[in-house]
């Protein structure tokens, strides 16, 4: 059972069970889109969060692992595992909401997350990243099954 988050307005039971047709639809489209999962209070603490990390300011002590900055207006900012860095994104990543999500999606009774990612867009005329799939990337995921 998990247990209901104090800053949030929702029990975490109910908002993440998923129905079967929502597991079949993700394993037919390969996405899955939920309803509202933190509530407007911790939204504004995770974008809060974020800023703060893009800004170089790490809560815990350390950075995260990778960040790749804006070097013109269009870039894209990517900062690999943010929970290393800022307490408030490392309960949201490591949240039992997102977890009994995504081990209800792949049928697995628990999940481990393997490491995350902020990616910040410039608001307008960004450049374009084309639809993609990054399996290729991630074939060693099977080795752990063996």
């Amino acid at each position: 059972m998990l247990a209901a988050n104090p800053d949030s307005t929702m029990t975490t039971a109910d908002s993440t069970t998923l129905g079967a047709a929502e597991i079949a639809r993700f394993n037919e489209r390969g996405y899955h889109i939920h309803p509202k999962l933190f509530s407007d209070k911790e939204v504004a603490a995770i974008n809060a969060a974020a800023d703060r990390v893009i800004a170089g300011k790490h809560d815990k002590g350390a950075p995260p692992d990778v960040t790749t900055l804006r070097q013109q207006p269009v870039d894209l900012i990517k900062i690999d595992n943010t929970w290393k860095a800022d307490s408030v994104l490392a309960r949201t990543v490591l949240s039992p909401r997102i977890g009994h999500i995504a081990a209800q999606l792949i049928g697995a009774p628990s999940i481990r997350m393997w490491h995350d990612q902020l990616l910040d867009k410039p608001p307008h005329g960004g450049r374009v990243v084309t639809y993609h799939q990054d399996w290729a990337y991630w074939q060693m995921i099977a080795e752990c099954g063996r």
